[in-house]
């Protein structure tokens, strides 16, 4: 954790307005400082690794490297932090066991309808 028990987050997102919202909804929460934000799988890799994040902030469908391929990256180098991946794409999570640890993954929730 960041300094005073903070969170430091980077958030991944093709969409700015979706890093936009998840943003604000960390901020008001109040313990979470978010460090970076990248567009893309490419430049995720480069902020990650500069910014060394508590947890980053994932969308699975993304250019250059979709979300899968990031997180095994950030899984590699840097183990300690966590990776909330989320996508629009429903029913996703058979991918997402294909390549992660069972002891890793959690449910997803879905919206209200």
């Amino acid at each position: 954790m960041g300094d005073g028990g903070r969170v430091r987050a980077v958030l991944v997102d093709d969409h700015r307005a979706v890093r936009e919202v998840v943003r604000a909804c960390l901020e008001l929460d109040g313990r979470t400082d978010v460090v970076g934000e990248a567009g893309d799988g490419g430049e995720a890799v480069v902020v990650i690794r500069e910014t060394r994040p508590d947890v980053v902030v994932l969308d699975l469908e993304m250019p250059v490297a979709n979300g899968l391929e990031v997180s095994a990256a950030v899984r590699r180098d840097l183990p300690g932090t966590r990776v909330v991946l989320f996508s629009s794409v429903p029913d996703v999570s058979g991918r997402v066991e294909d390549t992660h640890d069972s002891s890793d993954l959690r449910t997803p929730r879905r919206a209200a309808s």
